[in-house]
């Protein structure tokens, strides 16, 4: 019979226990919550001005068009341009367009 390299019954149950615990717990990589759902934009910055009925923003003092499309994400729920407000902080992928830089994600982001 071959020797369990661990010593002996008990200290082995415990190992396996402790394998099992650390297998249910999961690791940081598999962690939940905004961590998780990190993503990755090209800006971020705080809202200066906003002209809905021209699809206007203004964001650290630079003026953006906002696309027709633009895609608006609040939380884990997708949202309005309505919902965008002086003040608040966002994270926002845009291009340029015509020389005019037009955004087309924004995540609103926790006030800092």
């Amino acid at each position: 019979m071959k020797r369990w390299p661990f010593g002996n019954s008990l200290s082995r149950h415990l190992l396996m226990a402790l394998i099992g615990v650390a297998c249910l717990t999961g690791t940081p990589a598999q962690a939940t919550g905004p961590a998780a759902n990190s993503v990755a934009y090209q800006e971020t910055g705080k809202v200066d001005d906003i002209h809905l009925s021209q699809n206007q923003i203004v964001i650290n003092d630079r003026a953006y068009l906002l696309a027709g499309n633009v895609s608006i994400v609040a939380g884990n729920k997708s949202s309005s341009k309505n919902a965008l407000r002086k003040g608040m902080n966002l994270g926002f992928n845009f291009t340029e367009d015509r020389q005019k830089s037009v955004i087309t994600e924004i995540w609103i982001l926790p006030a800092r």
